[in-house]
């Protein structure tokens, strides 16, 4: 977050300083294309420099963050100005202190136009200082800013997951790492991964939050065992996504026992066929209760 203090953002997303929050946005996605990671597999580098253009379009569709970025250049523009003049400034001061400590030597005494110059050039150099330091609040205000802003964007990406850890599980099926990273990786990118101390929980988030939404909609986790996720930019979660959740669990709690029947080991199921099943499942579902008058009635009872 620091470095993006000293980035030109506007060039980042590629508009103009002038340009409106429209401009700026449509601007974005269009750039997007070119470096999101999902885009550009092959691109190491495609990751960090998607986040990087996130972060521009955060402060440059926020109005107060905005304001205080363009504060911030304008005023270390008008630093760099102050500063290359000072230089000249500074050197005529050190002359006129070589020339009084020479005269002082040689008892040639000053004159008090001397003196006046060497007191304008204190002056303007304790100006610059206190404007450097007015610079520097400035410019950590805007960092406290992107880092709440950011911790806050986090969230619409993080999915809490839970499921049932019991020993005595008769389909004798849990979750590990690598089997979770397995399961969540088929909608997007994951950033992070993270098993809790407490058994049976976890934590994912992804690097877009349009992937995290498809995935706390639309996975259940495998057959005997199912995985309940619930999104942190929605905790409480909505009634119509529990009863489809609840509706893909028993679906998939009937088909566990139908394997089981015919002696299949449930753990054999195989990965992409099971997601695009729940996908189905879950549309389906949303269509018919959409249709249905009765839907939050219905809803409500479940």
């Amino acid at each position: 977050m620091d470095n993006l203090i000293d980035m030109d953002l506007y060039k980042i997303i590629g508009v103009e300083s002038t340009a409106t929050e429209k401009e700026i946005q449509k601007a974005f996605r269009k750039k997007s294309l070119v470096c999101h990671p999902d885009k550009n597999p092959n691109n190491p580098n495609a990751a960090a420099l998607f986040i990087e253009l996130k972060a521009a379009l955060l402060i440059l569709t926020d109005t107060a963050s905005r304001a205080r970025y363009d504060k911030i250049v304008n005023a270390k523009l008008q630093a760099k100005l102050r500063a290359k003049a000072g230089d000249a400034k500074r050197q005529k001061l050190i002359n006129d202190l070589e020339y009084r400590e020479a005269a002082a030597r040689n008892g040639t005494p000053i004159n008090e136009e001397q003196r006046f110059k060497a007191t304008v050039e204190r002056v303007e150099q304790e100006n610059l200082e206190q404007m450097q330091k007015e610079l520097e609040r400035m410019r950590q205000q805007v960092i406290d800013e992107l880092n709440k802003n950011a911790k806050n964007d986090e969230n619409l990406c993080r999915i809490k997951i839970k499921w049932k850890d019991d020993k005595n599980n008769s389909t004798n099926i849990n979750y590990d790492y690598s089997t979770l990273h397995k399961i969540l990786s088929k909608y997007g990118q994951i950033s992070a991964l993270v098993l809790s101390g407490k058994k049976g929980r976890a934590m994912v988030q992804y690097l877009d939050s349009d992937t995290a939404k498809l995935a706390a909609e639309t996975e259940t986790g495998l057959s005997g065992n199912p995985l309940i996720l619930k999104g942190l930019w929605n905790p409480n979660n909505s009634t119509q996504s529990n009863s489809i959740n609840q509706e893909s669990n028993k679906t998939i709690q009937k088909s566990s026992e139908t394997l089981k029947n015919v002696g299949q080991s449930s753990m054999t199921i195989d990965f992409e066929e099971m997601v695009l099943a729940n996908l189905r499942k879950a549309e389906e579902r949303k269509r018919q209760t959409n249709l249905s008058p009765s839907n939050k009635f219905e809803t409500k009872i479940n």
